[in-house]
């Protein structure tokens, strides 16, 4: 990007001096600004590059990611969270999700982890979990194949972790009530209830996750043990006829508290969940965590 100066240089630096600053040759910033827009100097009237201090610090950080061992053509989106604030808001959070799918796309834990504490020192962690992590999360469940199952236990993992933190440090004596969250059967993609759990947790509920493969017989033992509010199942893909014609009603029928499903077999079932007495809450966290919240308030009054 060519920009006049006016005449003036003050503050700005010539290619050469940022490369003996930087310790990176002159040819190699051109090629990450040509091939990657990683930079964006400005140009004297002649053509010659002039760098601010900003571009400066920018090229720095870009040189530790690259020594961390993130390829060049990621380092850009990395960057962008620390990018100035005058970006329209829709646009950074577009910046801020593609710069944490890299990172998990990468399966770098310290880069993911950098991002989210950079975003949580920011914005409060509920605009975060809505605006980024139940984004990735959701487009990350919906993929298939090898590569997809990695990215997905990866980012599960990683979820699993926060979680485990944010109820660390919640009171329970705050909680608006406490909640059960359990797998359908044969259901084994956990990311979006962990981003829903997330949402929970800052709401105000303690929720509580059971593994994969959790028995359903074991959830009208558990709720009546720990005094819970609700039991929310989840699923992502469609529950089979006969669990919900015979298996899902004998549940509801045998809970002592409301019951939800959360995912898309909520979603392609919701007649046959309504009629089982449950409640579908849909896939998108943000969505189910409203309309349990809306629900959670007829269960507590």
């Amino acid at each position: 990007m060519s920009v006049d100066t006016g005449g003036s240089t003050t503050g700005l630096l010539p290619i050469r001096t940022v490369a003996r600053l930087t310790g990176v040759k002159p040819v190699t910033l051109r090629a990450w600004e040509r091939r990657y827009g990683l930079v964006s100097p400005s140009r004297t009237e002649s053509g010659h590059r002039l760098y601010s201090s900003e571009d400066v610090e920018r090229i720095r950080r870009a040189v530790v990611l690259i020594r961390q061992g993130v390829a060049i053509g990621r380092v850009g989106a990395l960057l962008d969270p620390g990018a100035d604030q005058d970006v329209p808001v829709d646009g950074a959070w577009t910046r801020h999700r593609r710069a944490f799918d890299i990172a998990v796309d990468s399966f770098e834990e310290a880069s993911t982890d950098a991002i989210h504490r950079g975003l949580m020192m920011r914005f409060p962690a509920r605009l975060v979990i809505e605006q980024v992590i139940a984004p990735v999360a959701m487009m990350l469940e919906n993929g298939d194949g090898d590569a997809a199952l990695a990215r997905q236990r990866f980012f599960e993992s990683w979820l699993h972790t926060k979680l485990g933190a944010q109820c660390h440090h919640t009171r329970p004596e705050d909680a608006q009530g406490n909640v059960l969250i359990a797998p359908l059967p044969g259901e084994t993609r956990q990311l979006t209830i962990l981003a829903f759990a997330l949402l929970a947790v800052e709401a105000g509920f303690r929720p509580t996750l059971l593994g994969p493969d959790t028995p359903l017989s074991v959830l009208p033992i558990a709720a009546r043990r720990s005094d819970r509010l609700a039991v929310i199942l989840y699923g992502h893909h469609a529950a089979e006829r006969a669990f919900l014609d015979s298996a899902l009603p004998r549940l509801v029928g045998r809970l002592p508290v409301g019951c939800f499903v959360q995912g898309l077999a909520g979603e392609t079932a919701r007649a046959d969940c309504v009629a089982a007495g449950c409640t579908p809450l849909g896939q998108d966290p943000v969505t189910a965590l409203e309309r349990f919240q809306e629900r959670s308030g007829v269960l507590q009054g």
